[in-house]
C-alpha cells in the first residue's frame, strides 16, 4: 500500500483521531461500540505504521477473532472500525487505498454454529413429565410452557403473543 511521503502514521494515532471524529459526528452508542471494538483491534495493529498493514494482516486478524468465538456481527464491527480508520486516512491523504474493501467476501466467515446437542433436548417422556409437573405445581405457567414445548417458540416470541 502506498503511503504519502513523510506521512507514516502509526495506526493508533489515526485510530484515536478517527474515534474523535466519530464522537463528534455519530450517536454516543455508535462511539461506544467502536471504542469497544478498538479494544480488540489496537493490541494487534496499534503500533504498526498504517502503510505496513496489509489485507492479509486484516484477514488473519478477523480469522483469529472468528476462531476465538466472536460473533459474526462482532467481527463485522471490528472490520467496519478498521475500514473506517483507513477511509479516514484516505480522506486525510495518508494512504491511497483501504485494505478492508471486499475482505468479507474473500473470507468464508462461517460463525461457529450454536447447534443444540441431542442430550440438551428433552425427549417426549421428559416433556410430558415437565408439563405434568407444571400443571400440578405451577399452574399459572402451564399454558406458557405447553405452548413453548409444542411450538418451539422462544421466550420473546411467546411474550409477543
Amino acid at each position: 500500500m502506498e503511503v504519502k511521503e513523510n506521512r507514516n502514521f502509526i495506526f493508533n494515532t489515526l485510530a484515536l483521531k478517527y474515534l474523535d471524529f466519530v464522537d463528534q459526528t455519530r450517536e454516543e452508542s455508535t462511539w461506544s461500540r467502536y471504542d469497544s471494538a478498538l479494544k480488540h483491534v489496537l493490541p494487534v495493529f496499534g503500533e504498526k505504521e498504517i502503510g505496513d498493514i496489509t489485507r492479509g494482516d486484516i484477514r488473519d486478524f478477523l480469522t483469529l477473532k472468528m476462531n476465538e468465538g466472536h460473533s459474526k456481527s462482532g467481527i463485522r464491527l471490528m472490520r467496519d472500525v478498521i475500514s473506517g480508520i483507513f477511509t479516514f486516512g484516505i480522506a486525510d491523504e495518508l494512504v491511497d487505498s483501504n485494505p478492508c474493501e471486499g475482505i468479507m467476501k474473500r473470507l468464508s466467515l462461517q460463525a461457529k454454529s450454536k447447534r443444540v446437542e441431542p442430550e440438551e433436548v428433552l425427549n417426549e417422556q421428559e416433556i410430558e413429565l415437565f408439563l405434568d409437573t407444571c400443571a400440578q405445581y405451577f399452574r399459572k405457567y402451564y399454558l406458557f410452557m405447553l405452548t413453548t414445548c409444542r411450538t418451539g417458540m422462544r421466550k420473546d416470541e411467546l411474550l409477543g403473543l
